[in-house]
């Protein structure tokens, strides 16, 4: 279902920016494995993704490279000019500059306390709210996990042209990542693992230079980029959102279905986010969505609030 939802997203994205004119870069989602053990749970995961018949393969790497054991290749990707793309997702919305300090749903439909002392009224209200979720939803306290990541900018002295520009490459279990956003340039990322306790459950982000060096390093090295130049101040760090069984939570609050959520799209925001947005909009206007999948609904979290 996951696999499934993000690429419907990720197709519907497409065909808004083409119809759109936001120019693309069209790539690949490429996975480098780089042990036996990795190698062996991809086999599986290939295994059962071909038998619900999408469009993943493994094969042997292109290259010489005895530390990269093959490569899962899982289908397109992209990479889309971000202004564009936010200028034509809609009219502006007029922005309220307080936070929702409280949810209070009533018989005509749900008041927004915010903590500039201002009540808002409405008959549904459709959360985004991510990782503040449980301050909200009591009930989904222990649902959406914090983690700390980070990535930076570099150019390289190899053009890597077997690799499209919007290419996306991932390695260790994806703790490791880069895209390629333009002949010779790249965004470089990961390395949580070198973090406290992984980077998991950290109230904020900060950006390690070691971290990087050494993320960096290893994947221009590992690709065969050559030397590299870190572009200045292009070092981000974030705080990442995942829900505690890595499934998005997309749907009606359970409780009360005038609380609807959209969140944890377990770092494919872009792509998943459109399609959750698109699903919440036909539950409110027709009471169904056929692309939402019930295992996304909130109500599956319920043991949890009962235990909080």
């Amino acid at each position: 279902d996951m696999w499934r939802f993000g690429n419907e997203g990720y197709d519907g994205l497409v065909n808004f920016c083409e119809e759109e004119g936001i120019r693309l870069s069209h790539g690949q989602r490429f996975r480098y494995l780089n042990g036996p053990g990795e190698a062996e749970e991809a086999a599986k995961a290939v295994a059962q993704l071909q038998a619900q018949g999408f469009p993943v393969t493994l094969t042997k790497p292109p290259w010489d490279k005895a530390d990269v054991n093959s490569v899962q290749t899982d289908g397109p990707s992209c990479l889309i000019p971000k202004e564009p793309l936010f200028a034509r997702l809609g009219e502006p919305v007029p922005t309220i500059k307080a936070r929702v300090q409280e949810l209070k749903p009533h018989k005509d439909g749900v008041s927004v306390a915010l903590t500039s002392g201002d009540v808002l009224q409405g008959q549904m209200v459709i959360l985004g709210t991510h990782l503040s979720t449980g301050e909200l939803i009591p009930e989904l306290n222990e649902v959406f996990i914090s983690f700390a990541d980070q990535w930076e900018r570099v150019t390289v002295a190899n053009d890597s042209e077997d690799i499209p520009v919007g290419s996306v490459i991932s390695m260790n279990h994806t703790y490791e990542w880069g895209t390629k956003i333009a002949p010779k340039e790249w965004a470089i990322g990961g390395g949580r693992y070198l973090r406290h306790m992984a980077g998991i459950e950290a109230p904020t982000a900060e950006f390690d230079d070691d971290i990087a060096q050494k993320t960096t390093h290893k994947f221009t090295s590992l690709l065969g980029l050559g030397p590299y130049k870190r572009l200045v101040d292009s070092g981000r760090a974030f705080l990442g959102c995942r829900p505690c069984d890595e499934l998005p939570v997309v749907g009606p609050m359970f409780g009360d279905g005038r609380i609807l959520l959209g969140a944890g799209y377990m770092q494919n925001g872009l792509s998943c986010g459109f399609l959750a947005g698109k699903c919440l909009a036909e539950l409110v206007r027709h009471g169904k969505a056929d692309s939402l999948p019930r295992a996304f609904w909130p109500e599956r979290q319920r043991s949890l609030g009962e235990q909080s």
